[in-house]
């Protein structure tokens, strides 16, 4: 069951694109619409609300054997945890310590993504996240 527009983010993105080592066991989704919880046989689906003046910035359609998605690239699924779990991160130091993630994956970083995502967002935390990441990735 799909609700849309929606794409895949959060943890289980992150784990997706092998940026953290845990293993998720729900789908985590972000929505254009009212957060929600859905229990399938298949699993548990849940959707978290996140408002965005360009809601699929930094999302990218994938293909599988079960046909295609919408999933968050890891820098969109960061911006979408820090407004989901209201992290006032203010840099990578968080984001290696809470998360897990290896610092091999600040080596390239794209930009203009990083630009395009905020200027995508209505969060003032995660807008000030990415302007400490990149001046860290910068130096």
């Amino acid at each position: 069951m799909i609700y849309g527009p929606s794409y895949v983010s959060l943890e289980s993105a992150l784990s997706y694109h092998g940026w953290i080592p845990e293993v998720v066991h729900a789908v985590t989704s972000v929505s254009s619409k009212r957060s929600k919880e859905v229990k399938t046989p298949l699993g548990i689906f849940s959707y978290a609300h996140i408002p965005s003046n360009k809601f699929f910035a930094g999302v990218a359609r994938m293909e599988s054997e079960n046909g295609a998605f919408l999933m968050a690239t890891p820098w969109r699924a960061l911006a979408d945890y820090i407004y989901v779990h209201r992290e006032n991160w203010k840099g990578l130091k968080p984001v290696v310590e809470s998360l897990r993630v290896d610092t091999v994956h600040f080596e390239s970083v794209d930009f203009r993504l990083l630009e395009e995502l905020r200027e995508a967002t209505k969060s003032k935390r995660v807008r000030v996240f990415i302007d400490r990441i990149k001046k860290e990735l910068v130096a």
